[in-house]
């Protein structure tokens, strides 16, 4: 079987597609600042510079992904990152040919530009230099990503990988034994006229082919990454986190303690223990950007969501009344949920639920086959 996808019919504007697998996931939920790191030399280590030389690396897990981050001693994983990943996705997604696999795609499948003037449409900006400075940061700590992990090495019957468990190494940006690129050095190949142009891990591509496409809300690209530093990675967390879900009863409903988790860089009760400052340092940063996406830019004219607590018996709370909690009793809430204008999906929750009825029914059958 393919991946599940979602319809590739464009949805209503305001959203997009993005694609949805957990290697792109694990690098969503990473924290570059609780990163272990791996001594330098080490063969560990998946990447090194331009120069040949081995760099300071870092490395994560999310769940039984390994998230490596090389030159970590000096960068960190930003939200700006992971907003430009989410549009390399977006725009990787409009060029793949699902129908295919990896060796018969386009000569350029895996190519990806970057128009600044676009990019400033798209996120609200409105100086061209600040937006090029971000556009080349983000690139930079793209550039150091790197991932391991184990998985299904084909779904083609014909493939001598077919239902195998195997070891994949990629990169986001370049391939994964590429010298990282010193981008510092401002190297005009990335950049010329305008318009930044680089190609994603063709390893990463070839997993990416049996990937969700969720629809994305284009507004969220909009949020303040300065003011509300955790409301982009929050609201593409819950589109990740919809998407996986839909058709349940939990699709538009989340625990705070998981959205906590999805947040790598929002510091954890361990964090603050000495302190005891939990509310200040971990519940009303989490609140604040999370209002943030009630009213996104230009004076809060657009919304990304809605969203409201409820308590274990489901009953919606006011923000007052949640205010009224203690910590404790705070992070045993849960939230619910509602993108604005989010687009109808009952076909892929059909699909979804059909391609699950006939899992159940070839695995019925096996089991069957192997008692006689």
């Amino acid at each position: 079987l393919e991946g599940i996808r979602e319809s590739t019919k464009t949805p209503a504007a305001p959203y997009s597609h993005v694609l949805q697998e957990r290697v792109t996931n694990a690098l969503r939920r990473t924290s570059s600042r609780r990163m272990a790191r791996i001594p330098e030399g080490s063969p560990s280590a998946p990447v090194k510079t331009s120069g040949g030389l081995s760099v300071a690396c870092g490395m994560y897990y999310v769940d039984d992904i390994k998230v490596y981050l090389s030159n970590f001693d000096r960068l960190k994983l930003t939200p700006n990152a992971q907003r430009i990943k989410d549009y390399a996705l977006m725009l990787l997604a409009k060029k793949l040919d699902y129908g295919r696999p990896i060796d018969e795609q386009r000569g350029d499948f895996n190519r990806i530009q970057i128009l600044v003037r676009k990019y400033m449409e798209l996120c609200g900006l409105r100086d061209y230099k600040a937006a090029y400075e971000q556009l080349y940061s983000g690139f930079h700590e793209l550039f150091n990503v790197a991932f391991e992990w184990e998985g299904i090495g084909s779904f083609r019957r014909k493939d001598p990988n077919y239902g195998k468990k195997i070891k994949f190494h990629s990169r986001f940006f370049g391939s994964y034994m590429e010298p990282v690129p010193d981008l510092a050095q401002r190297d005009p190949q990335y950049c010329k006229d305008g318009v930044f142009t680089t190609y994603v891990d063709r390893v990463l591509c070839e997993v990416l082919l049996r990937a969700s496409l969720a629809p994305f809300p284009e507004r969220l690209y909009k949020v303040n990454l300065h003011a509300n530093p955790f409301s982009y990675t929050a609201g593409s967390w819950l589109v990740c986190y919809k998407n996986e879900n839909l058709g349940t009863p939990q699709e538009s409903v989340i625990s705070v303690e998981s959205l906590r988790k999805s947040l790598g860089d929002l510091p954890t009760e361990e964090d603050v223990k000495t302190s005891r400052r939990y509310n200040e340092l971990i519940r009303r940063p989490l609140e604040r950007d999370l209002k943030a996406l009630r009213r996104v830019s230009e004076g809060g004219k657009y919304r990304v969501l809605e969203w409201h607590y409820i308590d274990e018996d489901g009953h919606a709370l006011t923000d007052s009344a949640a205010a009224a909690l203690p910590f404790r009793e705070w992070a045993k809430l849960r939230i619910w949920f509602s993108f604005i204008d989010y687009p109808d999906q009952t076909e892929y929750i059909e699909q979804k639920q059909e391609r699950k009825r006939l899992r159940a029914a070839g695995a019925k059958k096996a089991a069957e086959k192997s008692r006689k």
